[in-house]
């Protein structure tokens, strides 16, 4: 959505809460992906995409497009997993030299 670009995807079983009808082309059934991005890609190239569409994804992109708050979510979760894992191996090591003395 960022880059301008609409969803076509299927509707998933939780909707997420920046899903709506308006910012993108949401369908029922796995098997008519195919023939809804057909329809989009010959609708783009003749030039005839809905403005309310684009506007809708600009609207939506722009509420989740802070990458400092991303960068800083992404960095926070590799850091926790990364603390998570050093402090498991440490009481593994822990372990094995309790049981060797």
């Amino acid at each position: 959505m960022k880059s301008g670009v609409p969803v076509i995807g299927k509707i998933p079983n939780l909707f997420p809460q920046w899903m709506s009808e308006d910012n993108g082309i949401w369908i029922r059934e796995h098997n008519q992906i195919v023939d809804f991005i057909s329809d989009f890609l010959q609708n783009w190239l003749e030039d005839n995409i809905n403005e309310e569409l684009l506007t809708e994804i600009e609207k939506t992109s722009s509420n989740y497009s802070d990458s400092n708050k991303f960068e800083n979510n992404v960095v926070n979760t590799f850091n926790t997993y990364m603390r998570s894992r050093f402090e498991s191996f440490t009481e593994q090591l822990n372990k094995l030299e309790t049981t060797e003395s």
